[in-house]
């Protein structure tokens, strides 16, 4: 169920759940569970997994510098991301259906900044991108609609 991970490196009792590990656990607590492959996090191509210290500040400041644009680490660009959170949107705005998701914390802060890092918005600076949110955060959307199970 759970893995040791380059995320939990010398980090004593950390334990990273996979995705699927999730779902079990979701399921068993009576959720129906669906996976969607648009809420997957964005992808940092050569930089996935590493530490910030180990990638080399002139990457980052070019990424910094187009943060909408550029793919870091030949991965894929913030705007790439916030195409297919729209696309999940669409749907579920169409479906009528209320959905409770659990994704990564790049997922959930293009939801919840979705105007600003689509075509036609403004230039988003890289210093007004947020943290990502805690582990466990639960975050309604649109804002204001209450927790539903």
């Amino acid at each position: 169920m759970w893995r040791a991970s380059r995320a939990c490196r010398g980090r004593p009792g950390c334990r990273h759940y996979s995705a699927r590990a999730v779902g079990q656990w979701l399921r068993r607590w009576g959720w129906r569970v669906q996976v969607d492959a648009r809420l997957a996090e964005m992808d940092f191509g050569s930089w996935d997994g590493r530490y910030w210290a180990d990638i080399a500040w002139a990457e980052v400041g070019v990424w910094e510098a187009c943060l909408l644009h550029h793919a870091p680490g030949g991965g894929e660009a913030l705007q790439a991301l916030a195409q297919r959170v729209q696309g999940w949107v669409d749907e579920a705005v169409a479906a009528g259906v209320p959905r409770q998701i659990v994704s990564h914390g790049g997922w959930i802060n293009s939801l919840l900044h979705l105007p600003r890092l689509l075509p036609g918005s403004p230039p988003l600076a890289a210093a007004e991108w947020p943290a990502a949110p805690p582990h466990s955060t639960l975050r309604c959307w649109p804002a204001g609609s209450p927790p539903r199970r």
